[in-house]
């Protein structure tokens, strides 16, 4: 490989988006977000995990968020008894999801989103006078 030549491994890194896994309140309202600091990131109840959640229908190590061979983000399902969701699908232990645009999930009794920073934002709002 000629040092100008980038390999494919190399160029998938570089893609990787900046995100960030929001808590949702039952509101539908963020209550925590969470900025991907790496690929794979971890999310479970245990303090190993890079997201941890306090959720009792929550395995130790209950998912992960990984960069897929063809260059996209997915939800992938650890064992666990209780699985998840994405949006209407329900996912068992060992499933993988594709994650595009804004997408809702939920493990346990936890719902989260997943954003990108591709998705674009809502408008700022302004201030009320006090």
């Amino acid at each position: 490989m000629d040092e100008q030549e980038v390999s494919p491994s190399a160029t998938a890194a570089l893609m990787k988006p900046e995100a960030v896994i929001e808590v949702m309140g039952r509101d539908g309202h963020v209550r925590l977000a969470y900025k991907v600091q790496q690929w794979p990131t971890r999310i479970g109840r245990s303090p190993s995990c890079d997201l941890v959640l306090d959720d009792s229908h929550l395995a130790a190590e209950h998912a992960e968020l990984r960069w897929t061979a063809d260059g996209g983000p997915a939800l992938h399902l650890l064992p666990s008894l209780n699985g998840g969701w994405l949006g209407e699908r329900r996912l068992k232990p060992g499933d993988d999801a594709a994650l595009v645009g804004p997408a809702l999930f939920q493990l346990g009794s936890t719902q989260l989103r997943w954003r990108s920073a591709a998705d674009a934002l809502a408008a700022e709002l302004p201030l009320q006078a006090h």
